[in-house]
């Protein structure tokens, strides 16, 4: 007999008796669901690309054109803020800073070194670099030791800390002395051993927006080069703006370098294995074109890429190269078998075609997972790997099958030269097959270590801590790195961390109140070790207040006469938010993150006292140790999570994986591992599990019942036997076996019965009795008493069951040409 129908059952109902296809039918009936196989169907998009070859190629060459307009509208995200995007409160705080101070994002730290800078022509030296910077067309203001002013006296403007003309001998000796104890500029524009010399510039936001980052850095770095490219002195650029400039170079080079080398192996390999130009070129063009596919989606789409989003490609050419080297193979192999390209090309479709849907909607559903992350940056990275590994698919799926009908034109030769393999591919089947029987000798112990070492790696796994550091995202060979360790040395730092005080409604910036929070958070900066070079509007106070000048008042006026590129960098300009900003070394998110957490907990006796004011730890180093940590938590969550849920799909025996399972056994495996399968699928019924899985168990039993006798009916025999005559098998079990027996379409299934003793259960001996109709055809009188009992309604099975025993009843009966003739009488 043919396949059998399956029945959508209802729990609680028989599957066994249920089997309504009695009509044997090579073509699925009508509403009847096809097999689609492993794959479900999805690598016959391959066959859609080979009918029509010259129009498929057209279509490859049109969605490939779309491809590069797209990539043409790539942009590289080389922000640091958009690294840790997040939905959190904590994210939100930092964009308010970011809006109210934005010099905090875009300052181009320029740090200059020498032995002794404090000399005289050193000193010029620097004011003339500085005046020089402030003319450049990005410059939205600019700090250093010449933005240092005097105590205020009886002028209206504070003279500056430095004058215009320098003093000689011992008055520049003082000078010297004050420069580097001025509580404004002392220890935070220049190092306390009068050695490193820090200019702040920071870049106004629409000139970036305009002339882009790299025009505008690139005028900054010309300026230091002309004014002290020749001198002693020795300048380097550093800041988020730089070191965003130096990330986006750094991914466009990796893009180039990387993805090339990647090519360069893959064709190398290719040409190494196949020995033919053609299919080389055949299987170099699938990643290509997936990568091109992918990078244009995400184009068309308006998703930048960053360092993370980087990995991408790298990703796309690995599930691309394997899937196609795997095609290209079983196409070689199919041609040394003597079958035609068109052939050839359709059964490979076949043969691999459902390990690439596999392979590929796997990890898409795995990397997927991803996409439920809080972090911006993780979620958008789920997305892309999910789609850009579908796009391989589609690439591979039709570019092979479409190439190889289109260039392989020689056949004959492709065939002699798969039959002589090179050394090192006989090297690596040799190796493979020795591995595969050592396995097999000793598949318990190899069961045994593997289960060990994943519990041993992944105890050592889960032991790991999130681990760090923002300039870890920046080339280390780079200038911006070297720099800001020049500053973590010698200023403390370069990293600022905020405490960012919004003023509650109607509370003004200079009442007592206000800067007595200011004055707290000044403390509690101070003595949050390693942070250091502390700077606020408390800061300015005490110094006026060391200098005599106590009043309020003063304050405020000071205030307004300091440079507002200085003032700006702690007073918003509504005066309605304040800064206390600390500096420090570039620490690892572990080591920052307690350093973050010890601050606001002792801000929190603030947030109680004063009620109507905001108080919140900020900047970009603490967004980093507090996002980065939860990204990596999140990452290793997903991945995890994508695991387990695979495990839990086989483990609990989910439709859609006993569907694969068993069209896998079907189609593509070998005789050992569908025995394995199939006996598997068999056994699960009696192992148990989830209750209401009971009646999907017992229709795999019996779908792998009849795919097992099928492929081998003299194993299914020795392996089925044994189950039906065990007295401890349960009864629908026995019956789920002889119904897959029925439906086979193999003969000799009534042999299995021989020597069997009658079974207890009238249901399992009527199907005991229809099993045996299909090969004997003369019954013994007890048998024929059970024919008749069966046909006139003995039992409960299904009636295109009983109706199968009916016409055997009349047929032995001789009656069966009458009841034809009645049937289809006029």
């Amino acid at each position: 007999m043919n396949e059998q129908r399956n029945i959508p059952l209802s729990e609680g109902e028989n599957p066994v008796l249920r089997d309504e296809a009695f009509v044997n039918s090579e073509q699925p009936k009508s509403g009847q669901v096809p097999d689609l196989g492993l794959g479900l169907g999805l690598e016959r998009i391959g066959e859609f690309a080979i009918r029509r070859p010259k129009r498929g190629l057209v279509a490859l060459l049109i969605l490939s054109l779309i491809a590069v307009f797209g990539v043409s509208l790539i942009k590289v995200d080389d922000s640091l803020t958009e690294l840790f995007r997040s939905n959190t409160p904590e994210f939100a705080k930092y964009e308010t800073l970011t809006k109210r101070f934005p010099a905090s994002e875009y300052d181009v730290l320029i740090v200059v070194e020498h032995e002794d800078l404090l000399t005289r022509e050193r000193i010029e030296l620097l004011r003339e670099l500085t005046l020089e910077l402030q003319f450049n067309e990005g410059n939205g203001g600019l700090i250093s030791i010449f933005s240092g002013r005097e105590p205020p006296g009886k002028m209206d403007i504070p003279p500056p800390l430095i004058p215009a003309k320098l003093p000689k001998g011992e008055n520049f000796e003082a000078l010297k002395q004050r420069i580097l104890t001025d509580q404004i500029v002392g220890e935070k524009m220049i190092s306390k051993d009068g050695t490193l010399a820090l200019i702040v510039m920071a870049l106004k936001r629409e000139e970036v927006e305009k002339k882009g980052l790299g025009a505008l850095i690139k005028q900054v770095r010309q300026t230091v080069d002309e004014m002290i490219g020749d001198t002693e002195l020795r300048a380097r650029l550093s800041g988020p703006p730089v070191m965003q400039l130096e990330i986006r170079n750094a991914v466009l080079a990796d893009r180039i370098i990387y993805n090339g080398l990647g090519f360069l192996l893959g064709t190398l390999v290719c040409l190494v294995f196949f020995r033919s130009l053609s299919l080389t070129l055949v299987t170099i063009a699938a990643p290509a074109i997936a990568i091109l596919w992918s990078l244009g989606a995400l184009g068309l789409m308006g998703i930048e890429l960053n360092l993370f989003l980087n990995v991408i490609t790298p990703l796309i050419m690995v599930i691309a190269y394997s899937d196609a080297m795997h095609m290209t193979f079983a196409i070689r192999r199919k041609l040394a078998r003597g079958l035609g390209r068109h052939e050839a090309v359709k059964a490979a479709i076949a043969e691999v075609g459902p390990a690439c849907v596999l392979t590929s909607f796997t990890t898409a559903v795995a990397v997927s997972s991803l996409m439920f992350a809080s972090s911006a940056l993780i979620a958008t990275f789920g997305f892309v790997a999910a789609i850009s590994t579908l796009i391989s698919f589609l690439a591979v799926i039709i570019v092979v099958p479409l190439l190889s009908t289109l260039l392989l034109r020689d056949e004959q030769k492709i065939a002699a030269q798969a039959t002589r393999q090179p050394l090192f591919g006989r090297g690596l089947s040799s190796l493979s097959e020795r591995v595969a029987r050592t396995v097999k000798k000793h598949s318990v112990g190899t069961a045994l270590a593997g289960y060990f070492l994943v519990l041993m790696l992944g105890a050592a796994y889960l032991s790991l801590e999130p681990r760090y550091r923002l300039a870890d995202q920046v080339p280390d060979r780079e200038e911006a790195i070297s720099a800001s360790n020049s500053l973590d040395e010698k200023l403390t730092g370069a990293n600022p961390i905020h405490i960012m005080i919004e003023l509650g409604q109607n509370k003004r910036l200079y009442s007592r109140e206000t800067l007595g929070i200011i004055a707290e958070a000044q403390k509690i900066m101070e003595s949050a070790k390693p942070l250091g070079n502390v700077w606020s509007l408390e800061v300015l106070r005490r110094w006026l207040v060391d200098k005599g000048k106590i009043d309020t008042e003063t304050l405020r006026k000071y205030v307004k006469e300091l440079p507002r590129t200085l003032t700006a960098r702690f007073i918003a300009a509504d005066e309605k938010t304040a800064l206390v900003t600390g500096r420090m070394a570039d620490l690892d998110a572990a080591s920052l993150l307690p350093v973050v957490h010890n601050i606001d907990r002792q801000l929190r006796l603030l947030r109680v006292a004063h009620p109507d004011y905001q108080l919140s730890v900020t900047g970009l180093p603490a967004i980093s140790a507090r996002n980065s940590h939860q990204m990596i938590g999140e990452l290793a969550f997903g991945l995890m999570s994508t695991i387990a849920i695979v495990v839990a799909l086989i483990a609990l025996q989910h439709p859609i994986a006993n569907r694969w399972a068993l069209s896998y056994a079907r189609k593509e495996a070998n005789d050992e591992n569908a025995l394995l399968i199939l006996l598997g699928l068999i056994d699960a019924y009696e192992r148990g599990g989830n209750p209401r899985g009971q009646t999907q168990r017992l229709d795999n039993a019996v779908n792998a019942s009849q795919i097992l006798f099928e492929r081998s009916p003299d194993m299914a025999a020795n392996l089925l036997r044994p189950i039906l005559s065990n007295p401890k098998t349960n009864a629908l079990l026995r019956q789920g076996i002889l119904l897959g027996l029925i439906r086979s379409q193999t003969s000799g299934a009534d042999a299995i019965m021989e020597g069997l003793p009658a079974f207890d259960h009238p249901d399992t001996q009527a199907l005991r009795l229809l099993l045996i109709l299909r090969g004997q055809p003369i019954l013994t009188d007890s048998q024929q008493r059970d024919l008749e009992l069966v046909v006139r309604g003995g039992g409960s099975i299904e009636d295109s069951l009983r109706a199968q025993a009916a016409w055997a009843y009349l047929k032995r009966a001789g009656h069966n040409d009458e009841v034809i003739h009645a049937i289809f009488r006029p």
